[in-house]
């Protein structure tokens, strides 16, 4: 109201926001495998969300801002642990940062060859290998529940340097009707792709499983709105460098 008394008409207006809470998913794309003779490897990531930064480290170094394909400086020969994490637009950031293991050995320079002066050398016995026939011993750790449509994660360890090889199905299963009006129960079964990844000892590293064909991976997600039991049955193979095998097999629930 004015001095002179005149009201103006009221007008009404509505705010509404989306709380974003989650934090989002960070996956390492690509990176070397196994032992490596390059001290500056170059690592490709991704995160699940459009927007994301990220933030990376080698070994127990502070976390920095990187953005992928990320090189890292140069290394000293032994083993390495690369890991990132991202930060969505909301400021969530991922608890459980990606980790690639790695080794880096050194590169190895042919000596120049003298000749010998004065008598020859005692020749030594030739060396005596003593066989490792001991498995190593492999940790998996993942929830026994996960979200059916997504990729299955799971971590695996070794307590010595080795191949670890993920395999599995998804069964999923769905009650209906049949032809005769009684209830009948239908199932289908979607092979995973295989995971490979070779771990460097006390290192454990997150592995992801999706379905082996994109045709699948749309009727398993189909399958699982639609009120349908899932059942991931995995296999988890791990061989050290002597060629002995550990084998884990696990059941996961998908909701």
């Amino acid at each position: 109201t004015d001095a002179a008394g005149n009201r103006s008409v009221c007008s009404t207006f509505s705010l509404s926001y989306t709380e974003d809470s989650t934090p989002p998913e960070t996956e390492i794309d690509s990176g070397p495998s196994g032992p490596t003779n390059d001290s500056t490897p170059t690592f490709a990531f991704s995160a699940n969300e459009a927007g994301a930064t990220f933030e990376c480290r080698v070994d127990s170094a502070p976390f920095s801002a990187c953005t992928s394909p990320d090189t890292t400086t140069a290394l000293p020969d032994g083993a390495h642990t690369f890991e990132v994490r991202a930060t969505d637009v909301a400021g969530n950031t991922d608890p459980t940062p990606a980790s690639h293991g790695f080794t880096v050995e050194p590169t190895s320079e042919p000596s120049a060859q003298v000749p010998p002066s004065g008598p020859l050398p005692l020749v030594a016995p030739p060396p005596v290998f003593i066989s490792d026939a001991t498995p190593p011993v492999i940790s998996v750790f993942a929830r026994r529940s996960q979200s059916a449509g997504r990729p299955i994660k799971l971590t695996a360890g070794c307590d010595e340097s080795c191949t670890v090889v993920v395999s599995g199905e998804v069964v999923a299963s769905r009650r209906g009707t049949g032809v005769s009006g009684r209830a009948a129960r239908s199932r289908a079964r979607f092979p995973l792709a295989t995971v490979s990844r070779r771990l460097v000892a006390g290192r454990p590293a997150k592995l992801r499983l999706r379905p082996r064909a994109r045709a699948a991976a749309r009727e398993f997600e189909r399958l699982a709105g639609s009120g349908s039991t899932s059942r991931a049955r995995l296999a988890v193979v791990a061989t050290d460098d002597s060629g002995n095998v550990s084998t884990r097999r696990l059941t996961i629930r998908l909701r």
